[in-house]
Parts: C-alpha cells; sequence; structure tokens
C-alpha cells in the first residue's frame, strides 16, 4: 500500500494545512477479523484526507 502525504506549515500567518492520500494505488484488499476460519474483513480503498489548522 503507498501513502501520499503534503504538507506545509505556515502557509499564511496562523494557517498549516496537510493533504492526504492513503491507498495510493487503490488496492482490494482484506484482513482476517473476528471469530471464526473463514472471516474477513474488506478494507477501505482509496482515501482522501484534509486538515486544516487556524491558530491565532
Amino acid at each position: 500500500m503507498i501513502n501520499l502525504n503534503l504538507a506545509s506549515d505556515r502557509l499564511r500567518k496562523g494557517l498549516d494545512v496537510s493533504l492526504g492520500v492513503y491507498d495510493l494505488l487503490d488496492s482490494r484488499y482484506e484482513t482476517l477479523g473476528g471469530y471464526g476460519i473463514h472471516n474477513t474483513l474488506k478494507m477501505n480503498g482509496r482515501e482522501f484526507r484534509l486538515k486544516l489548522v487556524f491558530t491565532f
């Protein structure tokens, strides 16, 4: 799985910005979970996250 994060601190006075793309190639995968032999959990595909922090 490939993740990409871009961040800028102090883009402007008091503003920090970060942008993340998780599972950049949109891989489909499962992980073991729950009880029993055949229980699997499907994981999310590509996700985007934006974070803005304002300080004053």
